[in-house]
């Protein structure tokens, strides 16, 4: 679901101080998730100090137990969504061997796994109504259109579990980002009673398709 990057991969230095989830990425870049051939993909969603979120995505490789064109999310209980308002998303391509992506995802638990690659008719049009008890959208500036948003709804459960997300965006091109940006911040989606919204209409009235995997 993640487009390839189109950014320089930052040295080691940067990736060795991501590993159980309390300090935050120093050096943020941002995309959704296409294959990037023969590369591993990492992503991370950061909450203040906290990092929240990892993805390895492992595009048409497979290395060690990750099978090729999947995704991999893994999620802090330590952070939850009632507490959450911005997200800062990251990510960097590389050869990552076994260990060094061990050392990524460090003791954060894995949460679901997804295919990669669903292209245009894995998404639908109109809107998903969340099942978990915790539900947050959040939006930012669609990088392929600075005219557009996109949307990412989290889903966890009453432990802080991550359980499920839902990309949203105004146009189907199969994946959430074309064009991977250096960086990409969300926020948090409200309604007109200013509480939040899971509701892609509360970012911009129109034409929204979505793109769900969860566990």
């Amino acid at each position: 679901m993640i487009s390839p990057s189109s950014t320089p991969t930052p040295s080691s230095s940067f990736r060795s101080i991501q590993g159980d989830g309390q300090t935050p990425s120093k050096r943020v870049y941002a995309r959704q998730i296409p294959v990037d051939a023969n590369k591993i993909t990492e992503v991370w969603l950061d909450v203040g100090v906290s990092v929240f979120i990892k993805v390895v995505i492992t595009n048409n490789l497979a290395v060690g137990s990750y099978a090729s064109n999947t995704e991999y999310w893994y999620a802090s209980s330590l952070v939850s969504l009632g507490d959450v308002t911005s997200l800062d998303m990251g990510s960097e391509s590389g050869s990552f061997g076994s260990m060094q992506i061990a050392s990524f995802v460090g003791s954060l638990d894995l949460a679901f796994s997804w295919t990669q690659a669903i292209g245009t008719g894995g998404w639908t049009s109109g809107t998903y109504t969340p099942t978990e008890v915790q539900a947050r959208l959040y939006k930012a500036t669609d990088p392929d259109d600075d005219n557009k948003q996109i949307g990412l709804l989290i889903e966890q459960d009453e432990d802080d579990n991550l359980r499920a997300i839902t990309w949203y965006k105004q146009s189907n091109t199969g994946t959430i980002f074309d064009v991977t940006p250096e960086r990409l911040s969300f926020s948090l989606v409200t309604n007109a009673e200013e509480g939040p919204s899971v509701d892609p209409n509360d970012i911009e009235e129109g034409d929204w398709y979505y793109a769900h995997g969860g566990a």
